[in-house]
This record gives C-alpha cells, structure tokens and sequence, in this order.
C-alpha cells in the first residue's frame, strides 16, 4: 500500500467558512486530501470505516455492501476488500461508488467480508459518517458505546434542524480538505471521518459519556421498577398457604335438605 504523511492534518487556523454548497467546486481547487498522520500500520482500538454499496432488486433500491475500507487511529488502511453480492446487481450506482462489474467478478462473498469485518471490529470504537448504512449492509451493529458518528453525535456539524450534512462538505468547511471529486473512495471518507473525530475529539467524549449516563439512568429506573414489582409479589407470597375465608353473610339461611324432601319438591 502506497502510504502518504499528511500535511498539516487536522492542526493549525481553522479554513475560512463558506458556502458549503459551493465548497466541492472550491476544495477540488484547493487539491488538498485526507491524508495519514503518519506511518504506522498498527491496528488500533480506534478505527474508522467506510463502506460503498451497490443496488439489488427492482429498480436497484436495496443496497448491497461492495467495498469496505478500514483505517486505524492514524488513517493508515488496515483492511479492504470488493465484496460480491449473492443476488444479481440491478444497479452498480458507478457514478457515486465506483463499483463495476469487472471489480467484482472475482470478489469473495458478502458473507465472507463480513465475517472478516466482524472480527476485525471486536472490542474496537468505529467512527464514520452515518453510520446505519454501514452496519446494515455489513450486518453488524455495534453497542452505542463503541460509535462515534460524524452525521448524527455533534450539533455542530449537523443542520440547524438536526439533519446531518454531506460528509463532502464537512471535510471542506472544517478540515480544508477535499473528498468524493469524482467516485467515493471508502479509505479516504473513512479518514475524513477519523480527522473530524480528532478535530474535536472532546466534545465527542463528552456526547459519548452523556449518551452513557442516560443510559444508566434508565437501567436503574428499570431495575427499580422490576424490585418494586417483585416487592408487592413477595408480600402476597405468604397468602397461600392461610385458610380460604369464610364467604360473606348474605343473609340466606343454609338449608340442609334430605334426597326424599329434595325428591318431593321436584315433584
């Protein structure tokens, strides 16, 4: 793998802010890319992913996992590889992920680099950008704890209404840098992602640890619900065993009736 220092990376005067629907035009001038901070090749507890998918189906509305691209904690590649979709490719969507047929005649299964993903994302954090996607067509989703999403965790980088952006824009409007001129390339939005995380790494610790004490809040509810529950059935446990009670008076006289007078009056 050709490996590339990055200069400057995520450091030094935050870029001018534009128009973000004219940065794509701007960034391709500027010709600066997400690049590695250096060379390591280690894998890391930190990695970033980005997948490309093709459509299956009528009209190729359901998508399909065809590459997937992994990177560690200094945006060196850790893992790539094409993936084939068992069902027949309706739509191999080239305009926007660069996959055609030729690419992937000869790639292992969808199951295949899936099981291999799976194990390589074990006990690690995954950060990237809109992350359901990826899970979904990977067919792994990971516990919350573990996901830092550039799309959805930060305000900052979302839409005043909450949305989140283009992965593009970002990169140009808080890194200066260029991504998806053309194709998507999965290794390089995957550090685009990684490079935003570490841009402002706190405040995503920050969301992350709110996230988590949330949570906790509502286990303890749950858990004191389940004890008070258990609490009221335990109260009445020891009713089993006592004497059925006497019905109440309903002012009826008991009549001991013998067969024959019983007999008699049916008659």
């Amino acid at each position: 793998l050709r490996q590339h220092r990055c200069d400057g990376g995520v450091g030094g005067d935050e870029p001018p802010r534009g128009d973000a629907a004219a940065a794509p035009a701007a960034a391709a001038r500027a010709g600066r890319r997400p690049q590695p901070l250096d060379d390591s090749v280690e894998p890391t507890e930190l990695v970033a992913l980005d997948c490309e998918m093709v459509g299956v189906g009528i009209g190729g509305l359901e998508s399909r996992l065809a590459s997937v691209a992994i990177v560690n904690a200094s945006g060196n590649l850790l893992y790539f590889s094409y993936a084939r979709p068992q069902e027949r490719v309706t739509d191999y969507r080239t305009r926007w992920s660069g996959i055609t047929a030729e690419l992937l005649k000869d790639a292992p299964s969808v199951k295949a680099v899936q099981a291999e993903v799976r194990e390589l994302l074990k006990g690690r954090t995954v950060v990237g950008h809109g992350l359901e996607h990826d899970f979904h067509v990977l067919g792994n989703h990971l516990p919350r704890d573990r996901v830092r999403d550039t799309a959805h965790d930060l305000p900052l980088l979302c839409r005043p209404s909450g949305k989140p952006r283009r992965l593009r824009h970002l990169a140009w409007e808080f890194l200066g840098l260029t991504i998806q001129g053309g194709s998507h390339d999965p290794a390089e939005d995957a550090r685009a992602s990684l490079l935003l995380y570490l841009r402002y790494r706190e405040k995503f610790e920050q969301a992350a640890a709110r996230r988590q004490q949330r949570r906790d809040e509502r286990e303890e509810k749950r858990a004191a619900k389940v004890a008070a529950v258990a609490a009221v059935d335990d109260d009445g446990s020891d009713d089993d065993d006592a004497e059925p009670a006497e019905p109440a008076e309903t002012g009826l006289k008991k009549r001991t009736i013998s067969m024959g007078t019983l007999f008699s009056e049916l008659m």
